[in-house]
């Protein structure tokens, strides 16, 4: 069967008009994404796997659809650093303490990037920053586990350890040894418990004789016993000061007195000097007074 010109001419435009609809398509699409107002972020992982995570996968806020994956790199200043590009939609607000979190995609083994966090009082975070990465709650149990497993193996080497033949033997000669060391020692640790509670009942009585004491404190007027004391205190005073004039006051007749009352002991002990050298004196003294 022959295909005639006009067909051909047909078919043509067909096959044209077909492209030529893909292509506007395409470009409708493409133009949506190119002139697309996104923000730009940045998350670094360190010595963390972003297994499962790969370019275009989702970034959710609170579980909403946000943005996409743009980018994943190591970071060329640090090797132990995985540097994630995301973009979202412009206008969202992306907050100072948020974090954002690797998270499985189902049971695909694929991971996307939630944010969360995030309070009213905080800054927005401005675009080309970097959000603070977080860990995810598979991180935390992952973590917990091997932290679990860890302390199981601790606990069944000890339980090992116990177990073993030596240590029986061992514990069971402390167990005998004990029994021997209370047995030999029974009468001293009686007579030492006779001592603790007669010490416990003189303790007792100690801090009954205390509570004694505090009450007959208790009911002395300390107040008027201070008063008291100053005011004796100021008597004294003004007795030493009366006594202090009245020395000074009557020094000069000390004075006198004593001068007096050293030229008497002088003149006696002159007299009973004559009387030892002449005790005549006496006899003569006594014939003319008669």
């Amino acid at each position: 069967m022959r295909v005639s010109k006009a067909q051909k001419i047909r078919l043509g435009v067909f096959v044209f008009s077909g492209f030529m609809l893909i292509a506007v398509l395409i470009a409708i699409v493409a133009g949506n994404k190119l002139m697309e107002k996104r923000d730009i972020f940045y998350i670094e992982y360190s010595d963390s796997s972003v297994n499962g995570l790969s370019t275009g996968g989702a970034v959710k806020y609170h579980g909403i659809d946000i943005g996409r994956v743009d980018k994943i790199e190591i970071s060329p200043d640090d090797i132990t650093m995985v540097v994630v590009t995301i973009s979202v939609e412009r206008g969202t607000p992306i907050k100072e303490d948020v974090e954002a979190t690797l998270v499985p995609v189902g049971i695909t083994g694929l991971k996307s990037i939630e944010i969360t966090g995030g309070t009213n009082a905080s800054q927005l975070l401005p675009p080309k920053s970097k959000i603070p990465s977080g860990v995810s709650a598979f991180d935390n149990i992952t973590g917990k586990a091997e932290s679990i497993a860890e302390k199981l193996e601790i606990l069944v080497a000890n339980l090992n350890e116990i177990t073993n033949p030596k240590t029986q033997r061992q514990i069971s000669e402390i167990v005998s040894t004990t029994n021997d060391i209370v047995s030999e020692n029974k009468d001293a640790l009686f007579n030492t418990m006779s001592n603790l509670e007669q010490i416990t009942d003189n303790a007792n009585s100690l801090v009954e004789n205390l509570s004694v004491f505090s009450n007959d404190l208790e009911g002395i007027d300390v107040k008027q016993l201070i008063q008291n004391l100053n005011i004796t205190i100021e008597r004294t005073n003004t007795a030493v000061n009366n006594i202090d004039k009245m020395v000074l006051k009557n020094r000069t007749n000390i004075d006198e007195t004593m001068d007096t009352l050293r030229e008497t002991i002088e003149n006696l002990n002159e007299f009973a000097k004559q009387i030892n050298e002449n005790p005549s004196i006496l006899i003569r003294g006594s014939s003319n007074q008669e």
